[in-house]
């Protein structure tokens, strides 16, 4: 009997779906959100993330040339394997929304509880990518890494130009 039925295909495929299609809608609308709202600093650290995880996948797959997996693949998929690109946007977007929640809110609890259905979710999508047979686990572990460390990494240099920035206005 195989592991593969269909309501798990299916469902495989929906959460891949939420690591690209519904990550780029989505991105376009928070962006447009976040300018309008007058978020600029914000809106300018999410479209860089984007653009950062485009750039780190695409040049990682060109780098590596991994070969994807050939072994009953219930998708095709025309580019190398490593790293996963779905799964490393994901960490992004997802981590990212996560993050502004608490940044814009202060909300401990509702911040937690949706931090933790983002991790969730990105866990799941980084699964159905090795599910669908168009990665390795490696693929989706290093798309893993690599969004975390995007993401923490951006924060970091946030936080520290605002507390730099606070150490020069402040009085003497």
């Amino acid at each position: 009997m195989s592991f593969r039925q269909e309501w798990l295909t299916n469902l495989m495929k929906f959460l891949s779906l939420l690591g690209s299609d519904f990550i780029i809608f989505g991105s376009i609308v928070i962006i447009i959100f976040l300018t309008l709202r007058k978020h600029r600093k914000e809106s300018f650290i999410f479209l860089l993330l984007l653009i950062m995880g485009a750039v780190a996948t695409t040049t990682l797959k060109l780098l590596f040339k991994i070969p994807r997996p050939e072994i009953l693949p219930l998708e095709i998929e025309n580019s190398f394997s490593y790293p996963s690109g779905h799964t490393l946007n994901s960490f992004i977007f997802y981590g990212t929304i996560s993050y502004f929640m608490y940044h814009f809110t202060k909300k401990i609890k509702a911040s937690i509880a949706f931090l933790l259905f983002s991790l969730t979710l990105i866990f799941f999508i980084g699964i159905s990518r090795v599910y669908l047979g168009v990665h390795y686990p490696s693929d989706v572990g290093a798309g893993y890494v690599l969004g975390f460390w995007l993401l923490a990494t951006t924060i970091f240099v946030d936080k520290t130009v605002q507390y730099f920035k606070l150490i020069r206005e402040s009085p003497k």
